[in-house]
């Protein structure tokens, strides 16, 4: 496959608390093969290489697309708005602790499970204007659009789809590099009840598992273009419950991979029980970083309760994943 568009990505490392940089190259996917199928000039998807030459294409035939002229499957306009939308509006190059995330509905006309390019634009240009607006209403100076990610329902319903566009905006800010957890950090395991031991009455409002979330969120790379601006696509989301994976003999507590409190009683988790569920974590996202042959984007950890387990609920964790394909553009914002 051929590759162009050098991206770098600054990871910060577990066992150093500098930032290193890897260069890679950035696959660019997906074109699109035109079959006449009946009346409808239907466009499907492969895999090729010029991600930014189908995006500009596609763009171009959704403007001056007809009513009855070119249609999209249904099934494949899931990832065609989402790369779209990506590609148009986002730099994904920077993410913070102040991430706001928007999510906002329209409806998609459909025509015997395909969908015209017509109505699709139509979709579009709703939902860029209610992006940018969004966009402009965040107070900051310093912000920009990370990442965009349409779902577009299956079934139609009076011959339409429900399209569901959920952002995630930077509203200023930065992540620490603190990637690892201190001596002082002894923390109560949920119910935001702070920290613990020595430091009991510290912090309340925030838990062990708050403090993994941003731990993990400072271990994420930021990706950047030696040229350009970043956007994603062929995303991916994959969520991990604490309560299936089991095996890790070598664990703080019981044999399970990650965190579960079985007994529904305060633990004071220390630093080290801490880091070494914060390593098995990372481990888990290089694993479905390879799997997927894509870069882990963002993640998402809270506290959860599975009823009906062994007679009693636990409090676990739940972890949400998003991965994806990165790419580089020099093409200005639609704006």
């Amino acid at each position: 496959m051929k590759k162009n568009s050098k991206v770098f990505v600054a990871i910060a490392l577990l066992i150093v608390a500098t930032v290193g940089v890897i260069i890679f190259e950035a696959c660019n996917k997906k074109n699109e093969i035109t079959d006449n199928i009946g009346n409808a000039n239907v466009v499907s998807i492969s895999h090729e290489d010029d991600m930014e030459g189908y995006l500009l294409d596609l763009r171009k035939r959704m403007k001056s697309a007809t009513k009855d002229g070119e249609s999209l499957l249904l099934s494949d306009v899931e990832w065609n708005l989402t790369a779209l939308e990506n590609f148009g509006f986002c730099d994904g190059s920077r993410r913070s602790n102040n991430m706001v995330i928007d999510t906002f509905y329209t409806k998609l006309r459909v025509n015997e499970g395909y969908v015209s390019l017509y109505d699709l634009n139509l979709v579009y240009e709703n939902n860029k204007t209610q992006i940018w607006n969004k966009y402009n209403s965040l107070i900051e100076n310093d912000k920009n659009i990370y990442f965009i990610k349409c779902l577009v329902d299956s079934v139609a319903f009076n011959d339409c789809v429900k399209v569901t566009t959920i952002t995630s905006m930077r509203n200023g800010g930065s992540f620490s590099r603190t990637i690892t957890f201190g001596p002082t950090d002894y923390w109560y395991d949920f119910n935001l009840k702070g920290k613990c031991g020595l430091y009991e009455g510290l912090c309340e409002g925030r838990d062990a598992t708050t403090e993994m979330n941003t731990k993990v969120l400072n271990n994420i790379p930021q990706y950047g273009c030696d040229e350009g601006r970043v956007y994603f696509t062929d995303n991916e989301d994959t969520e991990i419950i604490s309560l299936y994976h089991t095996g890790c003999l070598d664990a703080p507590y019981e044999d399970y991979c990650l965190y579960i409190n079985e007994y529904n009683y305060n633990r004071c988790l220390s630093p080290s029980d801490l880091n070494w569920y914060l390593n098995k974590i990372l481990e888990y996202i290089a694993d479905y970083e390879n799997y997927y042959d894509k870069n882990i984007i963002d993640f998402n950890m809270y506290a959860g309760s599975i009823l009906g387990f062994k007679d009693y609920v636990p409090d676990i964790w739940i972890l949400d994943m998003y991965f994806a394909t990165i790419n580089c553009t020099h093409q200005p914002f639609d704006d």
